[in-house]
């Protein structure tokens, strides 16, 4: 069984956490990879108050899938796709 498998790392300061602009790249990575799979994104948080997180984040969520990593998912998943989880300062 073969698994085609690519990531994605946004680097986290622990000054600085993860800035907008690496957030929106890597938000903009995973969106291109939902388009080229004809998937959904998913987003993991390790919170559930979304609007703790920067833009690009809560942009992501309004517009895919969205759980915490201990949570239930906020709705139901449709279909595999590239995920993207999502640290806070």
């Amino acid at each position: 069984m073969s698994v085609d498998c690519r990531a994605a790392w946004v680097p986290f300061d622990q000054d600085n956490g993860q800035t907008p602009a690496a957030l929106r790249l890597a938000v903009a990575w995973v969106e291109q990879e939902c388009a080229e799979q004809g998937g959904v994104g998913l987003l993991i948080t390790p919170r559930k108050d979304i609007s703790l997180y920067a833009e690009p984040i809560q942009e992501f969520a309004a517009r895919h899938e969205w759980t915490t990593r201990r949570g239930a998912m906020r709705r139901r998943p449709t279909g595999g796709g590239p995920a993207l989880f999502a640290r806070m300062r």
